[in-house]
């Protein structure tokens, strides 16, 4: 299970970089613009994560579905919180009043949630899913962290098929979802069987990995290798993270 942008147009600069300076640098970009309050310097990280995610050729209609989509949970937060902080009043309407502090924060959280999904989509989503457990591996993350991780990516689509498997079944019987005791209880008798199937396949994995030497953590044949594209990615987000870091200061 990949993210559509880890497959699209591969070839690109960005495809080709180290995952775990593209993971490294992402953490530490997410970082900083987590901890700034300056809408300058939020702005000016999103500039270089456009830049990002433009080398990276994502596929469009993928990427503006993501950001409609989390854009609508922001818009939310604009509206509302505006109405419940205090500050100078901008307009008011009968007992609702909008406040300028309100809307520079709500502006303030829409800017870095947004600048935030960028260099996560334009870092991270390019890395295979896969690939990034064996990225988590190679940087000394507990071995139990990144098996549970890559299992989950492995069996995440099969139980989901499971699920709509069993919901069919249920359909072609004459089930149909409606507000009422008999619905909450057929969707609990399919809960509760896609956890028994999935603790039944889990047992038959475990037999079968032990049957093939498993101890509790995968040997990797493939490494990664720095090259020179590599330490120029480095040096390009070294020097914008400093530049960040003096607009911040200036500011």
């Amino acid at each position: 299970m990949n993210s559509p942008f880890a497959d699209h147009a591969g070839h690109t600069y960005l495809h080709r970089i180290d995952p775990r300076l593209r993971l490294i640098t992402a953490c530490t970009f997410i970082l900083l613009i987590a901890l700034i309050n300056q809408l300058s310097v939020i702005l000016t990280a999103a500039t270089f994560a456009i830049i990002l995610l433009c080398t990276a050729n994502p596929p469009l209609f993928a990427l503006a579905r993501r950001f409609i989509i989390f854009n609508c949970l922001i818009l939310m937060i604009v509206i509302i919180m505006p109405l419940s902080m205090p500050g100078p009043i901008l307009w008011q309407l009968g007992p609702l009043h909008y406040s300028q502090s309100g809307l520079r924060n709500a502006a303030l959280i829409a800017a870095r949630a947004n600048t935030i999904l960028l260099i996560i989509t334009a870092l991270l989503s390019t890395i295979p899913t896969m690939t990034l457990g064996h990225t988590l591996h190679h940087l000394k993350l507990p071995d139990k962290l990144v098996s549970l991780l890559l299992f989950n990516i492995r069996y995440l689509d099969i139980i989901r098929d499971e699920y709509h498997r069993m919901t069919r079944a249920a359909k072609c019987r004459g089930f149909q979802p409606r507000t009422n005791i008999h619905t909450i209880r057929t969707y609990a008798y399919i809960i509760t069987m896609l956890f028994i199937r999935a603790y039944q396949r889990a047992q038959r994995i475990l037999n079968a990995m032990k049957c093939r030497g498993f101890h509790g953590r995968f040997h990797l044949i493939e490494h990664f290798h720095w090259h020179n594209h590599d330490y120029t990615f480095a040096t390009i987000a070294t020097t914008a993270f400093l530049i960040l870091l003096i607009i911040l200061s200036w500011t």
